[in-house]
């Protein structure tokens, strides 16, 4: 059963009324920055509001046990680097994605392939993986030469940052 809801800005309520009822398996939602959260007060904190938006979506995901999928852009930052996969401090406002999220992944496309990184995994590694793109569809496929492997810079997990600041190096690979 597939529900698809267009429109401009949705609020949290709605999409929580919306879950109640149709009881879906997984929620996707296409952009994070098209959710309102309601709170009047944050409409003049973006990252407030991006936070109060997460963390209703993470209380949702867990009372309901279904996984949510949450497109939200990257900031034009990253196409200025050498290496142009964005990282978690490239996400807008990533303060509330960051601290809620259980998986981040970013993806980017160079020509005719597409990198994907697990820039946060509370579950396992932040590897990476390489898929041809095929522009024509607008398609991502595996071929025979897909490959896993570890980011040339790694991505350190929200945890141990935290720890490497606080003067305990010992977590740094």
């Amino acid at each position: 059963n597939l529900k698809i809801a267009c429109g401009g800005r949705i609020k949290i309520d709605t999409i929580e009324r919306a879950v109640e009822k149709y009881a879906p398996s997984i929620l996707i939602l296409d952009q994070l920055n098209k959710v309102d959260g309601g709170k009047s007060s944050y409409k003049e904190r973006y990252d407030l509001a991006i936070s109060e938006i997460m963390v209703n979506l993470k209380r949702m995901a867990i009372a309901r046990n279904i996984p949510i999928l949450v497109a939200h852009q990257a900031s034009r930052r990253a196409a200025a680097r050498a290496r142009q996969m964005p990282d978690l401090v490239d996400l807008k406002n990533s303060g509330g994605v960051e601290e809620e999220s259980d998986v981040v992944i970013a993806i980017a496309r160079e020509g005719l392939s597409g990198s994907f990184e697990i820039l946060k995994n509370r579950s396992g590694p932040c590897d990476g993986f390489e898929l041809k793109y095929i522009a024509e569809k607008m398609l991502f496929e595996q071929d025979d030469t897909a490959k896993w492997y570890r980011p040339q810079s790694p991505q350190t997990p929200t945890k141990d940052r935290k720890m490497m600041a606080a003067g305990d190096d010992s977590q740094q690979a």
